[in-house]
């Protein structure tokens, strides 16, 4: 797996670590089996980074507007990069075609977009969102590469 990762993890000595963890971690095939999420697990850590993203609005949730994002993003674009620069995550509880939305995504925006299953469900993470009485998240994109390196950062 060649991941290119925000240059300030290696500014801050941690971009091999943070890869060697991702590169280790198991995966989960999603859209038509040919696109792997890597999972993680929540730890306090890694989910306050999270929150401090929202309050930061350096993220947004919902499958439909990270995908007006992205292709806002990309019609602004000169060039496409070649690290990662916005983080989509998932919660564990998405229909297979969920899942294949988000291989869609994936796939048309890599390597600019990298992809994390966390091991909580629509609820939990929509309560990381801010969202606890209005329903239900099962995706989340920071949007920011200063915010996704803090979030990868956090898993190490």
């Amino acid at each position: 797996m060649d991941l290119r990762l925000p240059k300030l993890l290696g500014a801050e000595g941690k971009e091999e670590l943070v890869r060697n963890f991702l590169v280790a971690r198991p995966t989960i095939n999603i859209g038509k089996g040919e696109m792997p999420l890597i999972q993680i697990e929540a730890d306090e850590r890694f989910i306050s980074a999270l929150r401090r993203e929202f309050m930061r609005r350096r993220a947004i949730y919902g499958l439909e507007a990270i995908k007006e994002r992205l292709e806002k993003e990309e019609r602004g674009l000169k060039e496409r990069g070649t690290r990662v620069s916005r983080l989509l995550i998932t919660s564990r509880d998405g229909s297979p075609r969920f899942y294949r939305e988000v291989a869609h995504l994936l796939n048309r925006y890599t390597p600019r977009l990298m992809g994390l299953i966390i091991d909580l469900d629509s609820r939990a993470l929509s309560a990381i969102c801010g969202r606890k009485e209005r329903g239900t998240v099962k995706a989340v994109m920071v949007n920011h590469k200063a915010g996704v390196a803090e979030i990868l950062g956090a898993l190490i």
